[in-house]
């Protein structure tokens, strides 16, 4: 493992854990700028393999921290790391259809690039609520 791939492991553990700072105590409204502009329905994008040592850090990190990160601050800390590096990417928060809803679990956000699930794929059919696409 080199010193470029530590350090994006090391950025992506520090952005993981603000992330859920974030989500746990300040109100949505402040930190969704920063996760790119609102769009009705995300623009198709160019794949790129200069997300793959980004996605392999941020799934490392996920692994090493000893705490449970959720969906959304993970496709939060990736969508940061992706915006950082001009790399095209969406994140979609999304909503199981109202006759299936009963937990917190009923919510759900991934980010993809280039038609492909980065990370967040689920089999379940949730209904997007919001898409915050970046580097177009």
């Amino acid at each position: 493992m080199g010193w470029r791939h530590r350090l994006l492991v090391a950025e992506a553990i520090a952005l993981l854990l603000t992330a859920r700072l974030l989500v746990a105590l300040v109100p949505f409204r402040y930190w969704r700028p920063s996760l790119g502009r609102i769009v009705a329905a995300p623009q198709a994008m160019a794949g790129t393999e200069a997300s793959l040592p980004v996605l392999r850090a941020h799934r490392q990190a996920v692994k090493r921290l000893p705490i449970t990160v959720k969906c959304l601050p993970q496709a939060m800390a990736l969508q940061w790391m992706l915006r950082r590096r001009a790399l095209a990417s969406v994140l979609t928060i999304a909503t199981l259809p109202r006759a299936g809803r009963s937990t917190l679990d009923d919510l759900h956000a991934w980010v993809s690039s280039a038609g492909g699930v980065l990370v967040g794929e689920s089999a379940l059919p949730y209904v997007p609520v919001l898409h915050l696409q970046s580097g177009d």
